[in-house]
This record gives C-alpha cells, sequence and structure tokens, in this order.
C-alpha cells in the first residue's frame, strides 16, 4: 500500500506545483541547497493562500520542512483516497440493495391461475 501511496503523491505532487516537486526532488538528490522560500505561501487561482503542493493554509496550517509538508501532503492523500473508497462502498452497498429487491419482487411475482 505504501509503493502506491508514493506513486500518487509524486503523480499528484507533480500536477499540483511542478516547479516546487522539482525543487525539492534536487533538493533530495543533493543538487540544490534548500531555500525557505519554497515553502513560502502562495495565491491559488481561487485566490486562497496556499503553499506546497497545492494545499491552502487555512485548511491543513503551514509547515515549515518539506519531511512535515510531504507528510501532510501523504496523509491528505490518504483521507481521500479512503473516503473515495467509503462513498463508493457506500454505492455499491446501495445497489445492492435495490438488485435484491428487485429481484425479490420479480421472484415473488406469480401470475394468478385465472389468466
Amino acid at each position: 500500500m505504501q509503493g502506491l501511496i508514493n506513486q500518487v503523491f509524486n503523480f499528484i505532487a507533480q500536477e499540483e506545483n511542478k516547479p516546487l516537486y522539482d525543487a525539492i526532488k534536487k533538493i533530495k538528490e543533493g543538487t540544490k541547497k534548500f531555500e525557505p522560500s519554497l515553502l513560502a505561501p502562495y495565491s491559488d487561482p481561487s485566490g486562497n493562500p496556499t503553499y506546497a503542493y497545492g494545499i491552502e493554509t487555512n485548511r491543513y496550517g503551514k509547515k515549515n520542512s518539506i519531511s512535515e509538508m510531504e507528510m501532510q501532503f501523504t496523509k491528505i492523500i490518504k483521507e481521500d483516497v479512503l473516503n473515495l473508497v467509503n462513498k463508493l462502498k457506500h454505492e455499491m452497498s446501495n445497489f445492492v440493495d435495490s438488485a435484491r429487491e428487485k429481484v425479490s419482487e420479480a421472484v415473488s411475482f406469480k401470475p394468478s391461475e385465472e389468466e
């Protein structure tokens, strides 16, 4: 599961803020030095104060290190995935219940003997 989370993290992180993702990758490789300005908030297209990989500061609070930020982003991904899975489970449960009722109605339907 952790491997899948890492793949999702890398994919979404690049989509959300590619320049930041690339800078952090270079820092981890040792080809660039960390600059605190990388984690400075900016205004996203909606005008909300945002930092890191598109995380709004008013939703989760700003973190001050790359590891904190990545941990937070991974946690958000896990929560979003779990919410989606739970929603799908609920939808499937409703679908199964509905199908069960229809089958039950069809099985209990008997044409009258007079016809």
